[in-house]
C-alpha cells in the first residue's frame, strides 16, 4: 500500500455519520455543500498530518510506515431567533452523537492499516446576525494508519 489513508478514513468517518444522522434532519456531507445547507450540518474539512518510518529491516524496498493524519469536522447550527447559548448547546449535542459513534467504531469503515480513530481537539464559535444565531463546533479527528 503506497500513498495516505488521509481521504478513506475521513470518507469512512463520513459514511458512519450519515448512517449515525439518518432520519433526524442533521445533514452530513463530505465537504461543505455550499448554497445549500440545511439549518444542522455536520461536514469534513482540511486534513494534514505526518509520516514516520519504522526502522529498516535488510534489503526491502518498502518499508512500513506511521501515518497520522488529522482532519477538521464541523458541526455548524443556525436557527433564526436563538441566541449563542442555545445554537452552542445545539452542536454539543450533536457532538456528543459523533464522539460515540465514533467511539464504538474501532476499525471504521475497513479501511486498511487504519489502527486508531479518535476525536482529538475541540473548538466552538458563535455569532448573532439579524436572524438568529449560529455556531460551529469543530473536532480534531485523528487517524492512525500504519501503511506498507
Amino acid at each position: 500500500m503506497a500513498g495516505t489513508n488521509a481521504v478513506k478514513a475521513k470518507k469512512a468517518v463520513i459514511d458512519l455519520l450519515t448512517t449515525t444522522f439518518e432520519g433526524t434532519g442533521v445533514q452530513v456531507s463530505y465537504h461543505y455543500p455550499g448554497r445549500v445547507p440545511m439549518r444542522e450540518l455536520v461536514h469534513a474539512g482540511r486534513a494534514e498530518g505526518s509520516h514516520a518510518f519504522h526502522a529498516m529491516k535488510g534489503g526491502r524496498p518498502q518499508h512500513a510506515r506511521q501515518e497520522t493524519i488529522t482532519f477538521r469536522l464541523m458541526v455548524v447550527v443556525e436557527r433564526p431567533g436563538a441566541d449563542p447559548y442555545d445554537v452552542e448547546l445545539r452542536c454539543v449535542e450533536i457532538g456528543e452523537e459523533i464522539e460515540n459513534a465514533l467511539s464504538t467504531a474501532f476499525s471504521v469503515g475497513g479501511v486498511p492499516g487504519l489502527e486508531l480513530i479518535r476525536v482529538t481537539g475541540v473548538d466552538v464559535d458563535s455569532d448573532v446576525d439579524d436572524e438568529g444565531a449560529f455556531a460551529v463546533l469543530t473536532y480534531d479527528v485523528t487517524t492512525v494508519s500504519v501503511l506498507t
